[in-house]
């Protein structure tokens, strides 16, 4: 991603799939470790990964994504 890009500039989405239907079927996306929060965000509902405020620094940046159904019945894990 480059090094000037201004906060809010999506860079990506996430993508995560539920074969239920209805509410069991909607997917919530958020960060819940590493030090790429310190750099992007994630949008809960569509799971966009957007630049936060502030300098970006080179080298490595990563985080763990959690992807849940509405109700936290079922959810999973993935590195960003």
């Amino acid at each position: 991603m480059p090094q000037d890009a201004p906060a809010g500039t999506t860079i990506g989405h996430l993508d995560a799939t539920d074969l239920d239907r209805g509410l069991n079927a909607e997917m919530r996306f958020q960060l819940v470790s590493g030090n790429a929060s310190e750099i992007v965000e994630v949008a809960e509902l569509d799971g966009a990964v957007m630049t936060r405020p502030g300098s970006l620094a080179p080298g490595r940046y990563d985080s763990v994504v959690q992807v849940r159904n509405v109700d936290n019945v079922l959810s999973g894990l993935k590195t960003l």
